[in-house]
């Protein structure tokens, strides 16, 4: 029997690559330069007691490798109980070259 926490790490792991094609799709420049806040640009969407979404293109520290890069944050909290989620992954998305 494969444990629950090998299926969860496939589905978030299918989401980033989803979410990555919808952020080269539909997320273009002029959008990340008329949206000054990191509001969300997609979800909450809610898979079991997983939920997922994307924030909008803006700048600032992205890791260590981009201090200061335009980026999009895709986010993953866990249900804790009927009112609150905990944070269980937190990908910057960013484009280089």
């Amino acid at each position: 029997m494969i444990c629950r926490g090998f299926w969860s790490r496939r589905v978030v792991a299918a989401v980033v690559v989803v979410s990555i094609l919808v952020v080269q799709l539909f997320l273009g420049v002029s959008q990340a330069i008329a949206s000054p806040s990191a509001g969300l640009s997609w979800g909450p969407v809610y898979v079991g007691n997983l939920k997922l979404y994307l924030t909008n293109p803006h700048v600032g520290y992205a890791g260590p490798k981009f201090p200061y890069a335009e980026h999009v944050n895709f986010r993953v909290d866990r249900k804790v109980n009927s009112w609150s989620y905990t944070p269980v992954a937190n990908y910057h998305i960013t484009k280089y070259g």
